[in-house]
């Protein structure tokens, strides 16, 4: 990842505003990393943000109307590890809520107006420096990991129980050949899912694309920043569900350990305690299986 310094958090509907600060910002010197500008293609959101909040030192969030609504910015809020500077415009008077109080409270809030624009690195109490450049990002596929044949699987055949849970769905199947509506589909129906195993394996058979059983042998164990981004994960989840307490989410904690040593210990051939992919599975089958187990794991384990 590239030398960024500076987070900004904010609401995408304030997209024009922040562009401005963000611009000022590195007229002095100092590389930010905003999203949507530094995500890249392939990248999971929610794993963008750790690793954009990672690489910075400094954590600026801009306080508007819109912001202080926004659970992404909340979320941001909560999992930044670095300096924050809460960032205020002079002519607007806002009132935090109470959970973004209790992280800014402490903070020193910075207010400026447009005239403040020029000397905002002073402003944010920071050393003057040249400017930066940021260089335009071309378009490019994502590069093959070392030692890797394949590194995405994509097939395009529609997952019809899927596609009855949504409005209105774009389907490859309604695209023909026509590649730009097959790329729309895949982007705005199957998000851009894709396969990593499933063509070279063994047990695959010819012309039958995917990988249709996991195994217990297909698993890989975890390492330490693996666990740090799934916890973040699991927490913006628990959070976003308005399960906030200890307690609760402990409970939740819980069940889904209980879940998993069950699929384990029955499944070891075909596990079932996982998201196949949005190609090829439905919320609602996800949830039975997972109920499926639950249900075993009381009657077995707990009584």
């Amino acid at each position: 990842m590239e030398n960024y310094e500076i987070f900004v958090s904010h609401s995408s509907k304030d997209r024009q505003m922040v562009d401005t600060i963000v611009a000022a910002i590195e007229d002095g010197g100092y590389k930010c990393w905003v999203s949507p500008r530094d995500i890249q293609a392939g990248i999971p959101y929610a794993r963008a943000i750790m690793q954009g909040l990672d690489a910075c030192s400094i954590f600026v969030v801009l306080i508007t109307e819109n912001s202080i609504k926004s659970e992404d910015v909340l979320n941001e809020i909560d999992n930044a590890h670095n300096q924050i500077i809460p960032i205020r415009l002079k002519e607007r008077e806002i009132t935090l809520p109470r959970e973004m109080n209790y992280y800014l409270s402490r903070a020193q809030h910075v207010f400026i107006g447009r005239e403040d624009l020029p000397d905002i690195i002073d402003k944010l109490y920071l050393e003057k420096r040249t400017s930066v450049a940021v260089p335009v990002q071309e378009s490019k596929p994502p590069k093959p990991k070392t030692g890797s044949v394949i590194e995405q699987i994509r097939e395009l055949i529609d997952n019809k129980e899927y596609l009855k849970t949504i409005q209105n769905p774009k389907a490859y199947s309604d695209a023909a050949d026509d590649v730009q509506q097959l790329y729309a589909a895949w982007t705005e129906t199957y998000h851009q899912s894709y396969d990593t195993v499933g063509i070279f394996e063994d047990k695959i058979e010819p012309y039958h694309i995917g990988k249709s059983k996991i195994s217990i042998d297909d698993l890989k164990e975890f390492g330490k920043e693996d666990i740090r981004t799934k916890y973040n994960e699991f927490a913006t989840i628990l959070r976003q569900h308005n399960i906030a307490g200890h307690e609760n989410a402990f409970d939740k904690l819980v069940n889904l350990f209980l879940t998993k040593i069950v699929d384990e210990t029955i499944n070891s051939k075909d596990l079932q305690f996982y998201w196949k992919g949005i190609a090829f599975d439905d919320y609602f089958s996800l949830q039975d299986r997972i109920q499926k187990l639950y249900k075993i794991g009381m009657e077995k384990f707990l009584g």
